[in-house]
């Protein structure tokens, strides 16, 4: 494949040519680095949150399509106001407080339901991770 494009006193070429052996060599060089770079990028925390608590149910914003399970343990955090450096006026991210631990019970699509095991306090928004 190939194409020019002239535009005034420019022009751009480019080509590309997939099937033959330098094609399909440098298609699977990409490909192996892609996936180097993949491996090596931490993997990101699960979390969720809170979307309400109703006579000591706690219902959370993720379900079976989350990954969540019955069962499970999760600890529950009260994310704390951002801290800002005061030399540069940075985010420096916000300090999170353990508020105590929840267990799955039911699991639907797009939620599901725990009940408290330790701790309290549990409001709306607050963020809930699995536990160690």
């Amino acid at each position: 494949m190939a194409t020019d494009l002239t535009k005034g006193d420019q022009q751009i070429s480019a080509s590309g040519a997939w099937s033959t052996p330098l094609g399909q060599a440098s298609r699977a060089a990409i490909t192996k680095v892609v996936e180097q770079l993949v491996a090596g990028l931490p993997e990101p925390k699960w979390s969720a949150k809170i979307v309400d608590v109703r006579d000591g149910v706690v219902y959370l914003n993720a379900g079976a399509d989350g990954g969540v399970s019955p069962g499970q343990v999760l600890e529950v955090y009260e994310v704390q106001p951002a801290l800002i450096d005061p030399d540069t006026g940075k985010n420096l991210g916000a300090p999170d407080k353990l508020l105590g631990e929840i267990q799955v019970e039911t699991v639907q699509a797009g939620f599901s339901t725990a009940k408290m095991l330790a701790g309290g306090g549990f409001a709306r928004n607050n963020v809930v991770r699995r536990k160690a």
